[in-house]
């Protein structure tokens, strides 16, 4: 998540393709992810639904997407957005969701917020997945300075706009048009 996030241009292709096969293969399932692989030497004695394998911290999705996004694989990372939606029913976002129930070793497994273990129920991960939305699907994030970092050029299935955006003293929408931006000055 963090060599995604802050060190994408610094490795090579084949170990971000490495990364983000493991991504897919080990950590995500239908409707959430885990922290830790089943196949993780640790797992079978970890039982922490926000670290272990069996669920993971609510923030770590949304960082999962950033990192996929700056690995160029935005479609997958706007997939994965669309598949936690259903986290969402249970209300707001909690420190975990774990995963549980007959499948909770496989893709299928049921999410909840987690039920075991220590847990703040009002912690607000959850705002993350609004900085994936306006900087990895919509391509904003200034800096302090007002410098726009990141714009996305990578072709995703997603079309929206993002209306009344304050940035430099001025209101912008930001219309994505499936993965072409373009910023216009109301």
């Amino acid at each position: 998540m963090y060599i995604g996030r802050f060190i994408a241009n610094d490795i090579p292709e084949d170990i971000k393709n490495e990364m983000v096969d493991f991504v897919h293969r080990e950590l995500l399932t239908k409707n959430w992810m885990r922290a830790q692989s089943l196949l993780d030497s640790a797992a079978k004695d970890s039982d922490r639904p926000d670290h272990g394998p069996l669920g993971a911290y609510d923030g770590w999705p949304a960082g999962t997407m950033d990192a996929l996004a700056q690995f160029d694989k935005a479609q997958d990372a706007l997939d994965f957005y669309h598949a936690v939606e259903p986290v969402t029913y249970e209300g707001s976002w909690a420190q975990a969701h774990e995963l549980w129930g007959e499948n909770k070793e496989n893709a299928n497994a049921r999410v909840r917020i987690a039920e075991r273990g220590w847990h703040a129920r009002d912690e607000m991960a959850g705002i993350g997945m609004s900085q994936v939305m306006v900087k990895c699907f919509f391509g904003f994030n200034p800096t302090v300075g007002g410098e726009i970092l990141h714009t996305t050029s990578q072709k995703i299935d997603f079309s929206g706009t993002l209306f009344n955006v304050l940035y430099g003293g001025k209101y912008y929408n930001i219309i994505c048009d499936h993965g072409n931006i373009k910023m216009e000055k109301l």
